[in-house]
């Protein structure tokens, strides 16, 4: 049972989330709307809820996947060193973040990086790249219809010390994204929470469950490949 009234709506938990966090999280929208600063009837939140309740925190990503583009070598070489493609950045899986706004303002975002700032890294470490997906048009749920003016996202994760990630984001932090995953925006959360899924599954798979030998990514970070041209994984069995 919730009383309203009785506790500071400011106050967090050990993980600094707030109630009206937990609430929203949870898809209590009603609790979530009484526990905000600008408070609506029951009836108006049942309205709302009638009309556009989300179906979880993480459905709300700005990006089309493309899945279309994700064997096209040649348009994702020119996508990923694009001046307008943004990474983003998970470091042994923890999310590279900044804060937004003052320091009392409890959201947080995703650091973006562009090709250059990242270059290095990608030349040097060689990390797993996924293609995340292509900004939709402004005020449309479809992508851009000419290719140059799709911009791409991608995410990478890499091992760095404290000093790489402070010469390469002076401002940037680390953020374990469980459960703080929940301080991003909706749309924000749902790019990330995409990006570390796939990350973990190239962090922990490594090897052919077949024979044992390495693999290697295709298709944009979307496929795992034997490097054994003997595996019976080839076979199509």
């Amino acid at each position: 049972m919730y009383l309203f009234g009785s506790a500071d709506p400011s106050a967090v938990n050990s993980t600094g989330l707030t109630a009206r966090d937990i609430a929203e999280f949870r898809l209590h929208d009603a609790v979530a709307a009484e526990l905000s600063s600008n408070p609506r009837s029951v009836s108006a939140v049942a309205a709302d809820v009638a009309g556009k309740r989300q179906p979880n925190y993480f459905c709300n990503s700005p990006l089309d996947r493309a899945t279309e583009l994700r064997t096209n070598t040649a348009w994702l070489k020119d996508a990923s060193a694009a001046n307008s493609t943004v990474y983003i950045l998970f470091v042994q899986l923890d999310l590279v973040i900044q804060k937004a706004g003052c320091a009392e303002d409890p959201i947080i975002r995703p650091q973006r990086f562009t090709y250059h700032e990242v270059k290095s890294i990608l030349e040097s470490r060689k990390p797993p790249v996924v293609f995340l997906g292509i900004e939709r048009a402004a005020g449309s749920d479809l992508p851009p219809k000419d290719k140059c003016l799709k911009h791409a996202w991608f995410a990478i994760d890499v091992d760095l010390s404290e000093e790489e990630l402070h010469r390469l984001s002076p401002d940037g932090q680390l953020m374990s994204i469980h459960p703080r995953i929940l301080k991003l925006t909706r749309s924000e959360a749902s790019i990330a929470g995409h990006a570390r899924s796939i990350l973990v599954w190239h962090d922990r798979y490594r090897f052919c469950p077949t024979c044992g030998a390495a693999t290697e990514t295709k298709d944009a970070g979307y496929k795992r490949v034997c490097v054994n041209q003997d595996c019976r994984s080839k076979t199509g069995l």
